[in-house]
Formats: C-alpha cells, structure tokens, sequence
C-alpha cells in the first residue's frame, strides 16, 4: 500500500466525514473520523511521508484527532472528546 493511497484514503475519509458532520449525523461520521484517524497513524509510522506530499503527518493526525473530539463533543462524550485532544498535546510535544 503506497503512501499517497493512504494520504488519498484519509482525505476521501475526511471529507465525508466532515460532509456528515455537517448534517448533524454524528454517528455516522464518528464510524469515518475513527477510520481516517487509522490512515492518519499509518501515515505517522513512515516519517518519509513529508518528503512526498504537500501534507506533514503532523497536521493530518492533529486533524483527525480534533475532528473526533468535536464529534464526541456533539454526541455529549465529553471525556472521549478530552482524550483525543489530549492525543494530539502528547502527540506534538513528543
């Protein structure tokens, strides 16, 4: 599996994700935001990615990570939601 299948794959996720988010659907896009966040750690495990892309892995799993804790926000989950948040404060000072 190439590393731009899996930037690809994290977008497509994203993207829909967001799209069903938007329509207040907030169950169905937590299933896409947890699977785009699986692309976005794959992508943290082969650094080289940023020489290929115009995208960092840093900002992809930060990303996925705050899109899950506005999702568990909205779904009243509130301690998931801190969790995710609290990924991606270690995640970026690591």
């Amino acid at each position: 599996m190439s590393l731009n299948y899996i930037e690809e794959t994290w977008k497509l996720k994203t993207n829909s994700a967001n799209e069903l988010f938007n329509k207040n659907r907030y169950e169905k896009s937590l299933k896409l935001y947890k699977e785009a966040l699986i692309q976005a750690e794959l992508l943290n495990e082969n650094p080289d990615f940023a020489k290929f892309s115009d995208f960092t892995f840093v900002p992809i799993f930060a990303i996925s990570c705050n899109n899950l804790a506005f999702n568990y926000e909205e779904l009243k989950q509130v301690e998931n939601g801190k969790k995710m948040l609290q990924r991606v404060i270690y995640f970026v000072l690591i």
